[in-house]
């Protein structure tokens, strides 16, 4: 590829000393020599050979998340430009061959001369040269940027950008290269790639993987059997039934082996599959012993499952017998059903009383089946683990000898019976004759009752899910007595840093072991005793293997990862388990041979520390687990895409207040669209309208210069000979400007992009110019108007002088323009003739429907604000059959609109808008939503569409009056209020406006889903009225009706909290849905609605905070406030904000900042109002002493 194209820079330009890290290796003539004449011998290039090697030392040395599937690395010399593939989509295999390596790179290599320009912006970038002066660097933008200067030797640069990785991490990928190249030049290529971790990284690795510990295979059941041989008087089981029940070994065996019988007796055997279908209880011990004595294995399937999914599962693992009981036959009479149609035998336990027990337990190898549990499947199937006895036998034994587990011992059974920890309760337990707490179905989330039996049952074990163990001590207080807890087991989650603390404070000698795996690896692989918190940590670390067990982290060479560097967690040993039942495919993807070694590829992204321990990094891929259970998104989003109309669905895991939530976003179908392309809506204006936009111009330029003292930093144009020598300001004559004039009128931080705004706008109307080398304000020429507003308006603007110079540095809050009579958004609209016609124009088209329509009309206001322009529509639109409500964001906001038009004789319902979201009563509900001067005030531009969207019945319109472009007068109003409009997305936010022109509003209506959209034009003015309609046959998306849909697909752990409806998914660059950007979305959409629970309600103590509450309920209509409750999250908005500041003020003669208002909670603002308040009164106390 020719690089003719592109612009040039020198390596000083592109490299600065202060933003890149630099590391420099040299490669000698007599290794250079070497790997060319091999490179020649396998018809490679010898320079690309070093591009290749740098290559693998990226996959070697980035974090796996780090490296994109499909992305590329540019290589560059003087007269080819070219790049590589770094990160095939399909996996390589393991153990190839450098060769192969370096001939998969050099087969990847693409070269399109139409991209070249693209091509500069991949992150990875190779440029070889011969140090010869004629050579320029073509100007990328990569944060790694190798520069090889091949003569006789070879010297090579790494820049890395400090911003992409560590200094630590450059260090590291330069002395790779550098190792990698020497190995190449005295190594066979044929041979695999060298390991690449340093000696101790390899010594510490080893030792860690160093388990091998004697443990005996046997049947996991085996040693409860034995037991209860010795000691069939011993307590097994306690559970509650009105008062204390319990089973003895004995008893819970004869029970067991009665079933057995019953299995037996109808043909089961070795390796027959028996599901267990019953609610927590003691007839679940019964049912897996019983299993397992019959020489079979056991399957758990929850009641709570769906009867879809159970089909699919019994299908899946060839299920011969379902054994349960009475009750659960009578509530879920499906069972039945799906018994006759896949010729399963039903074992029901309550039929079992007058069967004769096995004499003893059938005989079954070690290496056979124990159990299969099913989990999320990304395809929307299910799939099945299968552990061996040996394989499960391996942990349990480790366990209970590692943590000294004993016959004194008691745990309380919280783990579904489908989650594997629920293995180590029952057989590790009941393997050295302790006993078994257990719980009902519908206590599984009671965590009172669990504070309740661990004091009465003195229980000792505890094991679950970090969690539920969270639940426990949330559950307790000092007046409760865990002291019993003697070792808390907790796994299949994030560990919270503070259990350890809180398990002290309610059991002094408790042992808190984290530990971690997979269900595919028996249970547990690794642990970490938590002896104490390091203050650098972000949580509990992984650790070791456990015993025969053994853990890599892994590249996408299949290398292991140096020491913090993240890869794919394997685990092996003797825990591996031995598939997926009925999946070849997938066994053969996710168990893996590695040095003729059986490995377990987990999906799980780690890394280990340099003392050997591990840390989990959460999962690669779409996979997660929540409260322990392991969960595909792809399963879910399988599950919501069979909901007639949805085209699209994701699933996401967010994580707000420190707790995991599950949430999904859909997609409704929609007609395909168009585009249009316009010229700019400036250039085709009338001469009125310039004219207008002339006069407000020379207006806010002459304010701006008096409100900045521009006087004291520019020269002032006096003629036309002034203006016609100066030329544009430069770039960093602006930055001069703007410091210097935040540094004289003292401008806080968060309003700096107020003044970029006034600044650009300057700028870019030409009246910041330059002269001799100093800035020239060029005036404006004096425009003439009749407009009696406007005269009126430039008239009383220096009085808003002091005001504004208040806000820039923080002293009042932005949103008190809001009120202003004269800078308010609002009020200058009802001065504005284009928004007033637009609105009569809004109002024909209303009143024409109206009188053909046989039915009230419904219809919405979208963002009514204060109610002003909504009264000048009502009064236009005066019609018996109409029935109006207003929406908007934030309860004061509605109310304030009602109370206008209800002073005024109109009648109008308020919806509130919650993070932009509709109440779900209110979906496809009117036939008309109008939205005035409102589309563009969402800082995303589709927000506004998408609820007018949702708002609209099939075939509703949305009549949205726009302007397409940025009024001055707007930039002392709304772009102040708005910060410089910093919050909108990238594309307005860059040209300091939020509007759009047509093109673009037409482009977001159909990319939303609206049809027929039409538009007109206001005489003399930027602004139009546009009519859109929704699609007459669109699919009707609601959130309940599909999230009840999805429950007769899928468990309850896997119905998202919430489901949100979108226009569209984001996507990423390369067109895949980006997942990042979708969860930080509906983050944001429902962070607030994650409230505390009502349990945490606590009533105002004080009189100031009483005080402060009777505000906060009057201006936001609430019965109650609490003080943890947070003035934004209850309903508050910068409306109400700004007038509650005014009350207080008002009050307590207290200036409270908007600032001190933001995630304090009322018990934090009434003491901040009572220290400024008694402070005050104390300065009035020694004023009057100093007087007398």
């Amino acid at each position: 590829m020719t690089t003719d194209s592109i612009h040039y820079k020198t390596i000083s330009q592109l490299i600065q000393d202060d933003t890149w890290n630099t590391e420099r290796l040299h490669i000698s003539q007599e290794t250079w020599k070497t790997i060319r004449d091999q490179s020649k011998e396998y018809h490679l290039q010898p320079e690309n050979i070093l591009a290749f090697t740098a290559a693998l030392c990226l996959k070697t040395l980035l974090d796996l998340p780090d490296q994109e599937t499909g992305e590329q690395m540019n290589i560059i010399s003087k007269n080819d430009f070219f790049s590589v593939l770094l990160n095939p989509s399909e996996n390589i295999g393991w153990d190839q061959s450098f060769l192969k390596h370096c001939s998969d790179l050099n087969d990847s290599v693409t070269s399109d001369s139409n991209k070249a320009q693209e091509l500069l912006n991949h992150r990875f970038s190779v440029i070889l040269h011969d140090g010869s002066s004629d050579f320029s660097i073509p100007i990328i933008t990569s944060p790694v940027l190798m520069m090889i200067k091949v003569t006789e030797d070879v010297q090579i640069e790494w820049h890395i950008h400090s911003e992409f990785v560590k200094e630590e991490r450059v260090k590291s990928l330069a002395s790779t290269h550098s190792y990698l190249l020497n190995w190449s030049s005295q190594e066979n290529w044929q041979n695999p790639l060298p390991d690449l971790l340093n000696e101790q990284e390899r010594t510490i690795r080893t030792e860690a993987n160093r388990t091998s510990a004697e443990i005996q295979p046997q049947l996991i059941h085996q040693a409860f059997f034995q037991h209860a041989l010795q000691h069939p008087e011993d307590i097994a089981l306690y559970w509650e039934e009105g008062n204390t029940a319990q089973m003895s070994y004995g008893e819970l065996a004869n029970k067991a082996l009665k079933l057995s019988r019953a299995l037996v007796d109808n043909g089961a055997g070795q390796n027959s599959r028996a599901a267990v279908v019953l609610p927590k209880g003691y007839p679940q011990i019964i049912a897996v012993m019983g299993i397992l004595g019959s020489g079979s294995l056991y399957i758990p399937i929850g009641v709570d499952q769906p009867s879809e999914r159970q089909k699919k599962i019994f299908k899946k693992a060839n299920i011969e017998y379902i054994v349960t009981d009475s009750s659960t036959l009578a509530e879920f009479p499906h069972l039945n059903n799906l018994a006759q149609e896949q010729h399963i035998t039903i074992i029901n336990l309550d039929e079992l009383s007058e069967v004769e027990p096995l004499e003893a337990p059938a005989n079954s190898g070690t290496d056979q089946l124990a159990y299969i549990i099913f989990t999320s499947g990304s395809t929307g199937e299910p799939k099945g683990v299968e552990i061996t006895h040996s394989a499960a036998w391996n942990t349990i034994q480790d366990i209970n000898t590692r943590f000294s587990v004993t016959a004194s011992d008691r745990a309380l059974a919280i783990s579904a019976l489908d989650f594997d920890l629920s293995v180590y309760d029952i057989f590790g337990l009941l393997a050295v004759g302790g006993s078994l707490v257990l719980i009902r179905e519908e206590d599984r989330k009671e965590a009172s009752l669990w504070v309740q039996w661990v004091e009465k049952y003195n229980v000792t074990l505890w094991n679950s899910v970090p969690a539920l163990f969270d639940m426990l001590l949330l559950s307790s207080s000092s007046e409760n007595n865990l002291s019993s807890l003697r070792l808390v087991l907790v796994s299949g989650d994030w560990v919270g840093l503070d259990l350890k603390d809180r398990l002290t404070e309610r059991s002094e000698n408790g042992q808190l072991i984290a530990l971690g795996g997979a269900t595919e690896a028996s249970i547990w692989s690794n642990f970490f005793p938590v002896n104490g918190i390091n203050p650098n940590w972000k949580s509990i670390p992984y650790g070791k293997p456990l015993a025969n067990q053994k853990y890599r982290v892994v590249n996408h060479l299949g290398m292991d990862c140096p020491d913090g560097v993240a890869g794919e967690l394997w685990i092996g040993g003797k825990g591996v388990a031995s598939g997926y039942t009925n999946n070849e495919e997938l066994t053969h993807s996710r168990f893996v041979t590695f040095d003729n070694e059986r490995w377990y590829r987990t999906g799980d992204l780690g890394r280990y520390w340099q003392d050997g321990n591990m840390e989990f990094l959460g999962r690669i891929d779409h996979q997660v687990k929540i409260n322990g259970f392991r969960i595909e998104l792809g399963e879910i989003e399988s599950a919501l895409k069979t909901f007639p109309g949805v085209a699209q669905a994701t699933a996401s895991v967010i994580s707000i207040h420190q707790s995991a939530h599950l949430i999904a976003g859909i997609v409704g179908e929609k007609a395909a669209l168009t585009e249009e392309t316009e010229s700019d809506i400036l250039a085709a204006a009338s001469p009125a309208a310039q004219s207008g936009y002339e006069l407000q111009k020379q207006v806010v330029a002459n304010f701006l210069y008096e409100l900045l003292d521009l006087s004291n930093h520019t020269m002032k144009g006096t003629n036309d000979s002034d203006l016609l020598l100066s030329e544009p300001a430069l770039p960093s004559m602006i930055t001069a400007l703007k410091a210097e004039i935040i540094n004289e009128m003292g401008i806080a931080p968060e309003q700096t992009p107020v003044l970029d705004m006034w600044l650009n706008w300057l700028h870019e109307e030409d009246i910041l110019t330059e002269k001799d080398g100093q800035l020239l304000f060029a005036e404006p020429s004096t425009v003439n108007s009749d407009d009696s507003f406007l005269n009126t308006f430039r008239e009383r603007l220096d009085e808003r002088k002091p005001m504004l110079r208040q806000i820039l540095s923080n002293i009042l809050p932005s949103v008190s323009l809001l009120d202003d009579d004269l800078l308010s958004p609002e009020i200058l609209s009802t001065h504005d003739q284009s928004t007033l016609k637009g609105i009569e124009c809004i109002a024909e088209k209303i009143n024409q429907a109206a009188n053909t329509s046989a039915k009230t009309l419904k219809i919405a206001i979208l963002g009514g604000r204060t109610g002003v322009l909504t009264e000048k529509l009502l009064q236009a639109t005066q019609n018996n059959s109409i029935k109006y409500s207003v929406i908007d964001e934030g309860r004061a906001m509605v109310r304030s609109c009602i109370e206008t038009l209800s002073k005024a004789g109109y009648q109008v319902d308020g919806i509130e808008l919650k993070n932009n979201q509709v109440p779900e009563e209110y979906w496809y509900h009117f036939d008309f939503v109008v939205a005035i001067n409102t589309l563009h005030r969402f800082p995303q531009p589709d927000q506004g569409i998408f609820i007018s969207h949702l708002l609209l019945q099939n075939g509703g319109r949305l009549l949205a009056v726009e302007a397409g472009l940025l009024m001055p007068v707007a930039l002392i109003s709304s772009g102040v209020i708005d910060r410089g409009f910093q919050h909108f997305d990238p594309q307005r936010r860059e040209v300091f406006s939020p509007m759009l022109n047509k093109a673009s509003w037409k482009n977001y209506f159909l990319k939303t889903g609206f049809t027929k959209v039409l538009s007109e034009e206001i005489e003399d003015s930027f602004t139009l009225v546009y009519d859109t309609q929704c699609p007459k046959n669109r699919p009707q998306l609601k959130e309940t009706q599909i999230l009840s849909h999805i429950q007769t697909l899928l468990p309850p752990h896997m119905i998202p909290e919430k489901l949100v409806i979108l226009p569209w998914m984001p996507l990423s660059a390369n067109g895949k849905i980006d997942r990042k950007s979708f969860t930080g979305l509906v983050k944001t959409m429902i962070e607030s609605e994650v409230r505390k629970s009502t349990e945490d309600f606590e009533k105002p103590n004080g009189k100031m905070e009483e005080g402060i509450a009777e505000i906060w309920k009057g201006l936001l209509a609430l019965e109650a406030v609490g003080r943890n409750d947070v003035f934004f999250e209850i309903g508050g908005d910068s409306l109400s904000a700004t007038r509650f500041l005014t009350e207080v003020k008002k009050q307590f003669e207290v200036n409270l900042s908007l600032r001190e208002l933001f995630g304090a909670t009322l018990k934090d603002v009434a003491a901040k109002v009572q220290i400024q308040h008694l402070k005050m009164q104390q300065e009035l106390e020694t004023m009057e002493i100093g007087e007398i």
